[in-house]
């Protein structure tokens, strides 16, 4: 792939790739979850009662090692030997709920974290430890019975680590200005006295932890160098200790000074959590790449290695590229062409997302669409910056804040520096919602399709509000718990409110609310509409009775129900009840205001629970036994859409995304699809969906190209397809070392 791109790798890539290659085989990037409960519900008990209760396997929880391994987006690389620092400060002084003892655990994490540098590596930096593996995040046990009646209606979640800091600030000043402004604010209040001292001091141990940890490196490359007579190994560790040197305390000057910042920054971001996004790549570092090679510093192929370089370290934090600028121009450059060209010479797992508008620079993005249709591995991701825009406009956020709108997650998007907004994790498990409605039919004398619409729709009030009660009770305690520290000190409006992230420092705090088994949900009210309430050809009664033996005996009324029209066919009647759905959840769900006073926003994803739901739902009336997983995020169930590509964008295209908070469409497509003209041109089919597609308002694009016949091959003989990269969901995973039922439920989507 490479070679046809025109990119050979040196061979120091070459050797960078191999190592990174061997920490995802050895299991060195792994991460996990402890039990398909907690996946499902995207919440777990504190308490074992409570565990025990709900069902859930009751043990500790332990972010590398646990029953089912979810792919390998953390930084962290495992290694086989115990923390240097032993007992941390709060084991040994004593733990509490406050911001001053957090930092001091963390700067102890950063103080005994070891700085290490590669003969091979010219960014340099590896973290082995995050702080949640030695200091509790425990809720207060009081939230179990909170979480106990959210799952029981379906509904889950907790409150974390989504947001995308203002690297722009921290590039600017430098980590020396940083703390200029923490001392400075800390003055203020120190006169005026006031929580925010606490967090302002705690904000300046952060600081200061940082830049020794930088210093610590700028240290061990000198120690190296000295252990060099001569030569270009001297040279080259001198060079790095005097980079780090520099960006200890003052802002980069150079692009590889700035290439370097940014990633000290995301392992420090990374110790302290794993789920912040990072802005747009390509004008972070435009300023510092057009003087480089203005100046003759830099040649377009030094810039390029050392950005591929960049994607192959921390592959799993999100970047994007491309947009409109503050003047709504095409904000492309030519550093976005090198971003994507780095992705194009490494390859694999990469969550990097190019931004797509009307008046983009068309070569770059066939650009993009070309690499996603070479590479097939779902990278870059597709997205639509005027509807990401628009939603945050619609959802009250200013003008001058919305259009530096970044890719920041697995669906989700943020204005960089100006929002701390929960993404991800909360979410209603709508097929539940709607089975529990199912259940009331009998009692409730159900006489037409109104009414268990109605009823339907009170089910989801009720996990929505209870998913509020759960989320509201974590807010008010979270800045206390896990204040976000690392992420406030990058945002100029915490450092002047004297405000974590996590406590209103930002303009904006909503929460998006995944909505869960949604296509599920859509084809089941219209079999409901079309066989009882419209052709009268089975009762209501009948048809829960075949449900609720997971249509054992009763094959032959499921099959006439699969043969149904279905949603992602561009069917006017089901996708009319998909909009009524939609709209239904976003009036709800836009009424209500958290404890923070902003609006609940609902998002068409599913992480990876509808890949484990389905037991816990149960069969549904359109057709889906109970093993069967739902359908994932806002795309048609499995096998659905038969009716091809443009019928599936048509579907999704009429459920409004500029009025929500995202929803990605997985387009997996078969490599037998490009035959033709598209042989030699894979890319241009790619493109024409896309681009057609977002002209009709869809928000987000996911490719992945592989056959359902080498994924099975794959499952078989793990040791000879090592190397197939596939998205799961917003993230990409190596295939062969996903737990089993997420490759199930992977090979089970349609392809085109």
């Amino acid at each position: 792939m490479t070679q046809e791109a025109g990119f050979a790798l040196s061979e120091r890539l070459q050797r960078l790739v191999e190592r990174n290659n061997a920490y995802y085989k050895e299991g060195r990037r792994a991460q996990y979850v402890e039990n398909r409960k907690t996946i499902v519900y995207m919440w777990r008990p504190r308490t074992e009662e409570y565990a025990l209760k709900l069902g859930y396997p009751y043990k500790e929880y332990d972010i590398t090692h646990g029953d089912i391994r979810v792919g390998e987006f953390l930084c962290r690389v495992g290694v086989d030997y115990p923390f240097p620092g032993g007992e941390f400060p709060s084991r040994k002084d004593g733990y509490s709920w406050d911001p001053k003892n957090w930092a001091i655990d963390y700067g102890h994490l950063l103080r005994y974290s070891p700085a290490e540098i590669g003969f091979d590596e010219k960014i340099v930096g590896e973290i082995h430890w995050m702080l949640e593996e030695f200091r509790n995040y425990e809720w207060p046990v009081e939230l179990d019975p909170l979480g106990a009646r959210a799952v029981e209606l379906g509904a889950g979640g907790w409150v974390r680590s989504h947001t995308c800091a203002d690297l722009d600030f921290g590039l600017t000043v430098g980590w020396k200005g940083v703390l200029a402004r923490i001392e400075n604010s800390l003055k203020k209040y120190e006169r005026l006295g006031g929580r925010e001292i606490e967090f302002l001091e705690a904000d300046k141990i952060i600081c200061k932890a940082i830049i020794g940890f930088i210093r610590k490196h700028a240290q061990k490359a000198r120690s190296l160098a000295d252990n060099k007579n001569s030569g270009m190994a001297k040279e080259h560790y001198l060079e790095i200790a005097n980079i780090c040197e520099k960006i200890a305390e003052d802002p980069p000057s150079t692009f590889r000074e700035a290439v370097q910042w940014i990633f000290f920054y995301i392992m420090a971001d990374r110790m302290m959590t794993h789920a912040n996004g990072y802005g747009r790549l390509d004008q972070l570092l435009k300023r510092f790449y057009s003087s480089d090679t203005t100046e003759g510093r830099l040649t377009r192929e030094e810039a390029r290695e050392l950005i591929a370089e960049f994607w192959l370290r921390y592959s799993g934090t999100y970047f994007s590229l491309s947009g409109r600028d503050a003047a709504l121009r095409d904000a492309t450059n030519e550093l976005s062409w090198v971003c994507l060209e780095a992705y194009d010479m490494v390859g694999g797992e990469n969550t990097l997302g190019v931004l797509w508008h009307e008046d983009i620079d068309k070569d770059f993005f066939d650009y993009a669409c070309d690499v996603v249709a070479r590479h097939g591995q779902g990278a870059p991701a597709l997205l639509n910056y005027d509807v990401m825009r628009e939603s945050l406009i619609h959802y009250g956020y200013k003008e001058e804040d919305a259009w530096n709108v970044a890719y920041a997650g697995c669906h989700w998007y943020c204005a960089v520096g100006k929002e701390y907004s929960v993404h991800d994790s909360c979410q209603i498990l709508i097929a539940k919602c709607f089975m529990r409605a199912l259940g009331e039919v009998s009692e409730k004398q159900v006489q037409t399709f109104n009414e268990l619409f109605d009823l339907y729709r009170k089910q989801v009030e009720k996990a929505a509000r209870a998913l509020k009660s759960l989320i509201d009770a974590q807010c008010r305690v979270q800045p206390l718990i896990w204040p976000e520290i690392v992420s406030s000190i990058m945002m100029p409006d915490c450092i002047e409110k004297g405000k974590d992230v996590t406590d209103c420092g930002t303009p904006y705090n909503s929460i998006s609310v995944n909505i869960v088994g949604f296509a599920n949900v859509v084809d089941s009210l219209y079999v409901i509409k079309k066989l009882v309430y419209e052709d009268n050809a089975i009762s209501l009664q009948q048809l829960t009775n075949a449900v609720a033996a997971n249509y054992e005996g009763h094959e032959s009324l499921r099959q006439k129900i699969i043969e149904m029209p279905k949603y992602g066919e561009d069917e006017p009647e089901v996708d009319k009840i998909a909009s009524l759905i939609v709209a239904d959840v976003k009036n709800l769900l836009s009424s209500m205001k958290n404890c923070k006073g902003a609006c609940f926003r609902p998002s068409l994803f599913s992480w990876m629970n509808h890949a484990y739901a389905g037991e816990e739902v149960g069969a549904t009336p359109d057709g889906r036994k109970k093993e069967a997983p739902l359908a994932q995020s806002p795309d048609p169930m499995h096998g659905r859409n038969r009716k091809g590509v443009t019928a599936t964008a048509w579907s999704l295209a009429k459920l409004g995304f500029s009025e929500l908070m995202g929803g990605p469409w997985h387009l997996e497509l078969s490599p037998s699809i490009f035959k033709g003209k598209y042989i030699d041109n894979p890319g241009q089919l790619i493109s024409g969906i896309v681009e057609t597609y977002f002209k009709m308002g869809g928000v987000h694009v996911l490719c992945n190209i592989v056959s359902s016949e080498t994924l099975e091959k794959a499952m078989e003989h793990p040791d000879e397809y090592g190397h197939i990269i596939v998205r799961v969901t917003g993230q990409p995973a190596h295939f062969v070392y996903l737990d089993r039922r997420i490759q199930e439920e992977i090979i089970a989507r349609t392809r085109y």
